[in-house]
């Protein structure tokens, strides 16, 4: 591509026939805010390059949109005199109100490199992707400060704009606002935009930038709406992917659709397909065939197919005969292609003629040919036009049109958004000895002094809008704000004070006060007093006051708890006296959970922690290299607990450094990343702003020390345990400390925010007798109520440790750290047993208190972590590492002489085999280990080896051994009152009911098993019973019933880590699917369940995805059908598993071409049910296929 010149710029936008005018972009392709605001930058430095413009040069901006602001600011920074003018009565005033258009900088140039960054990256006026609405109000507050900076004038509601002839610059213009006016400018730059959107006679007028209902679901029963998306552009494309697709979001696009690596041949080939384009060698008709032929996109289609939305249909109309233009991006272009791959877009060419049908409440659109003959008539209950813009150049400057329109139009073909001719220093600031110039009265934009800047607000939403709602009633009443520190109460106050509709309702009676060192009533007089630009008065609170009355106006008191805590009742006293004051909208921010009593005061707004899309939203606005997918992204603002500043803060230390960096640093170093350099306030520094409160009045010598005991507790304390820490006392200290903001109530426990937990950690320690109670209660916990767990009351020991654990494993992690570390070890053995029931946690705490033990010689202790760690693998079916773990834990048991821990090792390789369908090795672990059980009198154990040989059993169809070995397993159960086990032992007697189809006998049974799960709250065994109820629903064609109960499983499976049982469910949803004959979905599942299945070395599972892929290939091809009938059959064979080997064999009879290979494969089928004596189904095979 040859480089575009400065030169080459001002050839393509100026005004030939009109010296110094150049029209910006109302022509080009590529067209975005981004690209427009690249045009005009483009255009500004070429003038300055070129020396068209200079210092002190006067220029006007015809044009208040995005292109015309950032012209207008980049020329002002450079140190032009700067006029903008403006039709409308605000700028931005396209898309300043819209919430639901998307604009992001770089999406269209998908799949380009650099097309997922977020952030627009331009000097002037930059933003970050966001909602339209959201953009504008982030360029207007950067906009601001420029206007007052650099004097750049402002005239809104222009009406009648000339440009007088002339044959050289400057140039006159004429011009309406509430008054007549003119001026001279050495440039003019018509920045109009591209216009007002074309209409469709009888059609409904749809702007693009208004806020509408597309993508919202139709509940209404009955048929689907049928749309009719008119135009193939971005506009048309978009709008038809958010009528076909559920919840269609453009920030969604990438991650919900286009992230997949498998995609990477399908990018090649379309930056590939479109470079081709623009060099010439294929015709713009030619997008459609050839966007068929990229490579498959499964996971993609996949995803679509799955996103359909049900309630709509869709028809897309264009000129063209094919529906691809080259005017819409390859990303529009290419996620239409995929739906209309899918067969669910229909493209209908031609012009249209539309008639309203009122009785119908629907469109009749008549399709057109060349000759404006109809083709073909259709309804349609919505009709959708995107045609394009009408130019307003053409409107407004028509003898400029005429004149330049048709050269112009040929230019825009060059290209000059992909490379900047500017660099970012060039708009860095004014030239050296630049003089802005004399600021002109601003047109109802004026700010008030002391204007605090907005920030960045993220989450905020609905507390904004109740905010605002507060402030712009009829009658204002006091409003208060609260919240702990750091949370972003001044933020929120900031946005209400900016907001539009306030901005339009108090103009510049909009008072931001800070109180931060406003220690008395009287100090907080003359704080006001001096933001109202009051000097020295006698009777000063009088002149306040007085001021104050003159109109309705904005007083915003920003931490008001400082004069508040020091001076309550004179601070009281004047916020009533403020409250009073006819017309005034008084809001106050409020340090804590306690706020001043105002009279007529309306309810507090309570700020509270960002959820996880804010607090990423706000880190990345900052730290805008990072990668929003990034794992370890989510696990450090997981650690920040949603706190605003601290998130900020964070990310101004992770700016510009890889996130591993942060990470490692955030480990090791923590609190000092909550420090900006050379920051003392409140705002660049979390400590300074948690010690204002820590050292505040309001605190007490206990309320201190029980903030100390609070901050070694990630999860907080019960309140009913408190009393244990500090007798007497604590309930009070505790209200002292929700009171000023530093911990909060919730569900029956007080809490700490993480990052005020971290800095009161390391800098206010506990006294060593509380941290001693604090150690006891705590490490005590695993110890007392780990054994409770598949007893008799476990379920209760489980929830109380499921509640504790984060307090006890912070505590095991803490005091492995020192020297008396005996109890630690023991508590994170104990923890283990309750980390296999519950899938909670992970096996660090293990790891950490092996290698304790080991350093200490402790070969027991050490065995036992290795064991526990092995246990909490086996459940989470990572069997290669429990395999490797219980051989690691056996010698060490042997070296001690524990008999016992070998028995349980040697067990649990059994319990392995079993899960990998290794029946014989399996069978020989369990018969290995019963005598050591019986040896050493262990009766638990027993039971549990009888229970697996049934297991076994079961799982080769030989159900009267299963049964007898369950029966045997029973009151060794009931004898040692383990109550899991009499649950897992009756839950098997109803598999076998269940595989004999005694479906009334398995409901029984797993209806009586569930409670028993419950009360020990054994997660994996209630999931199981729930599996279990879904598969009787299937088997008795109650689809509806047993998917709700695999849906109701598949989250337990996932909270325990169980991929077999996930396995189990995605397998059964695909039989369900089947069974409906959907048979894409049903594909779906199986392929979904085949690698999980894989990953565990579950074979009769993968025999069984096989099977059912073998039953959908059938409706297509005998053959193929054959092939997958075959391979599940080898996987049967290696378990074996008669029942399923029989029902294979029968399906392959069924396809057999020739009588000889039927004849065998119906023996084979009878000898296998033979085997496990179910005459009910050689029964059934001789119905079929007679003798």
């Amino acid at each position: 591509m040859a480089r575009v010149t400065e030169s080459d710029i001002l050839r393509q936008m100026a005004v030939r026939e009109e010296p110094g005018a150049y029209v910006l972009g109302c022509f080009e392709r590529r067209i975005t805010l981004y690209t427009q605001q690249v045009r005009a930058l483009n255009l500004i430095h070429s003038l300055f390059v070129e020396e068209r413009l200079k210092e002190g040069s006067k220029l006007a901006v015809i044009g208040g949109g995005a292109a015309g602001l950032t012209a207008a600011a980049g020329a002002a920074i450079r140190g032009a005199k700067v006029t903008v003018f403006e039709q409308a009565s605000d700028l931005l005033a396209m898309f300043r109100n819209n919430r639901q258009r998307w604009l992001h900088p770089h999406l269209y140039d998908w799949p380009e490199e650099g097309s997922e960054e977020p952030r627009a990256n331009v000097p002037v006026l930059d933003w970050t992707a966001d909602l339209a609405g959201n953009v504008a109000e982030r360029l207007l507050a950067q906009w601001q400060p420029l206007v007052q900076r650099h004097g750049i004038e402002i005239h809104t509601r222009v009406r009648r704009l000339q440009i007088h002839p002339g044959s050289s610059t400057p140039r006159q213009l004429t011009w309406n606002t509430d008054s007549f006016d003119e001026g001279d400018f050495e440039v003019v730059i018509l920045a109009v935009g591209f216009g007002t959107e074309r209409t469709l006679e009888g059609a409904p007028v749809r702007s693009y930038w208004e806020d509408d209902n597309l993508d919202r679901l139709i509940h209404a029963s009955g048929s689907s709406t049928r749309y009719l998306i008119s135009g193939t552009g971005d506009g048309g494309l978009i709008d038809l992917l958010r009528v076909r697709l559920r919840d269609f979001r453009h920030e969604r696009i990438i991650q919900r659709y286009l992230g997949e690596t498998s995609l990477g041949a399908v990018r090649t080939e379309l930056l590939k397909l479109e470079e081709e384009f623009r060099k010439g060698r294929f015709k713009e008709g030619d997008f459609f065939r050839k966007y068929k032929g990229l490579p498959e996109t499964k996971v993609l289609d996949a995803r679509l197919q799955e996103d359909l939305r049900g309630d709509t249909t869709a028809v897309l109309n264009g000129r063209d005969a094919f529906p691809l233009s080259a005017g819409a991006s390859m990303l529009n272009r290419f996620l239409t292609s995929r739906l209309m791959n899918l067969g669910r877009v229909r493209y209908e060419s031609g012009t249209l003629s539309v008639k309203r049908v009122e009785k119908k409440g629907a469109y009749e659109v008549s399709f057109l040919d060349e000759n404006g003959k109809s083709k073909h008539v259709e309804e349609f209950d919505d009709i959708i036009v995107r045609h394009g813009p009408e130019p307003a150049l053409e409107r407004s400057f028509e003898s400029i049109w005429k004149k330049t329109g048709a050269r112009m139009r040929e230019l825009a073909e060059l290209d000059q958004t992909r490379r900047p001719l500017f660099r970012a220093e060039d708009f860095a600031k004014a030239p050296s000895g630049a003089r802005p110039s004399t600021p002109a009265a601003p047109v109802n934009m004026s700010t008030p002094t002391a204007a605090p800047s907005r920030g960045d607000c993220f989450g905020r939403e609905e507390l904004t809008r109740r905010l605002v709602e507060e402030v712009l009633a009829e009658e204002p009443r006091p409003t208060m704000v609260l919240g702990p520190p750091g949370i972003g109460k001044s933020t929120l106050t900031r946005q209400a004070y900016h907001h539009p509709e306030v901005v339009r309702r108090y103009g510049n009676r909009r008072y931001f006060v800070r109180l931060d060192g406003a220690t008395s009533r009287e100090l907080v007089v003359s704080a006001v007093a001096a933001v109202l630009g009051i000097g020295s008065e006698p009777q000063l609170w009088h002149a306040v006051k007085h001021s104050l009355q003159a109109a309705p106006a904005l007083l915003v008191l920003d931490n008001l708890e400082t004069p508040w805590h020091e001076d309550r009742p004179g601070t009281e006293a004047l916020l009533a006296e403020l409250g009073a004051v006819a017309g005034l909208a008084l809001v106050g921010s409020v340090r804590g959970g306690e706020r001043p009593y105002v009279p007529r005061s309306r309810p507090p707004i309570e700020v509270t922690r960002l959820d996880d899309k804010s607090a990423l939203d706000l880190f990345c606005s900052i730290a805008s290299n990072a990668d929003r997918t990034e794992p370890l992204l989510e696990s450090l603002l997981r650690e920040q607990d949603g706190l605003p500043l601290a998130i900020k803060l964070l990310a101004f230390a992770a700016e510009g450094a890889s996130l591993e960096n942060t990470w490692a640093l955030w480990r090791t170093e923590r609190a000092a990343l909550y420090e900006r350099p050379g920051g003392s306030d409140r705002e660049s520094s979390l400590s300074v702003s948690l010690e204002v409160s820590i050292k505040g009045p309001r605190m007490t010598d206990e309320s201190r020390r029980l903030l100390s005991l609070l901050a070694t507790l990630p999860g907080g304390a019960a309140q009913w345990d408190l009393d244990r820490f500090l007798p007497g006392m604590a309930h009070g200290a505790a209200q002292v400390l929700a009171k000023v903001g530093l911990a909060f109530f919730e569900q029956g426990r007080i809490r700490m925010l993480a990052p005020i937990r971290e800095h009161v950690r390391r800098s206010r320690p506990p006294g060593v007798e509380e941290r001693e109670r604090v150690r006891t209660h705590y490490l005590g916990m695993p110890r007392e109520h780990g054994g409770k767990l598949g007893r008799m009351g476990g379920g209760g020991a489980l929830t109380l440790l499921i509640t504790e654990f984060a307090n006890i494993e912070g505590l095991i992690e803490e005091e492995l750290d020192g020297k008396e570390a005996t109890d630690a070890m023991d508590a994170a053995i104990a923890l283990s047993e309750f980390m296999r029931f519950s899938g909670h946690g992970t096996s660090r705490v293990l790891q950490m208190a092996r290698a304790v033990a080991r350093s200490k010689g402790d070969a027991g202790r050490e065995a036992n972590c290795i064991h526990g760690m092995g246990n909490i693998a086996l459940v989470r079916s990572q069997h290669e590492e429990a395999r490797r773990r219980y051989e690691e834990a056996l010698p060490l048991y042997e070296q001690v002489g524990a008999v016992l821990g070998r028995a349980n090792c040697i067990q649990r390789l059994g319990d392995i085999a079993l899960a990998r369908s290794q029946h014989e090795e399996a069978r020989r672990r369990y018969e290995e280990v019963l005598p050591l059980y019986k040896q050493v009198g262990d009766v638990l154990g027993r039971a549990n080896c009888i229970k697996s040989l049934g297991d076994i059993a079961l799982r080769r169809s030989q159900h009267e051994e299963a049964r007898r070995r369950y029966e045997e397993a029973l009151p060794l159960y009931e004898q040692v009152g383990d109550v899991l086990g009499r649950a897992n032992c009756i839950r098997r007697l109803g598999d076998i009911a269940l595989e004999r189809s005694q479906h009334e006998e398995a409901r029984r049974r797993y209806e009586e098993a569930l409670p028993l799960h419950e009360q020990v709250g054994d997660v994996l065994g209630r999931a199981n019973c729930i599996k279990s109820l879904g598969d009787i629903a299937l088997e008795r064609s109650q689809h509806e019933e047993a998917r709700r109960r695999y849906e109701e499983a598949l989250p337990l499976y996932e909270q325990v880590g169980a991929v077999l049982g996930r396995a189990n469910c995605i397998r059964r949803l695909g039989d369900i699917a089947l069974e409906r004959s959907q048979h894409e979905e049903a594909r779906r599942r199986y392929e979904e369940a085949l690698p999980l299945y894989e990953q565990v070395g579950d074979v009769l599972g993968r025999a069984n995805c096989i099977l059912g892929l073998g039953d959908i290939a059938l409706r297509r091809s005998q053959h193929e059908a054959r092939d997958f009938f075959e391979q599940s059959l080898s996987l049967y064979m290696l378990i074996p598993e008669p029942y399923s080997i029989g029902q294979t064999h029968r399906r392959l009879a069924r396809i057999a071409p020739k009588a000889e290979e039927r004849r065998r494969h119906i023996t084979a089928a009878r000898q296998a049910w033979e085997s496990i004596e179910r005459p009910d189904l050689v029964q059934e095979l001789h119905g079929e296929f007679g003798d």
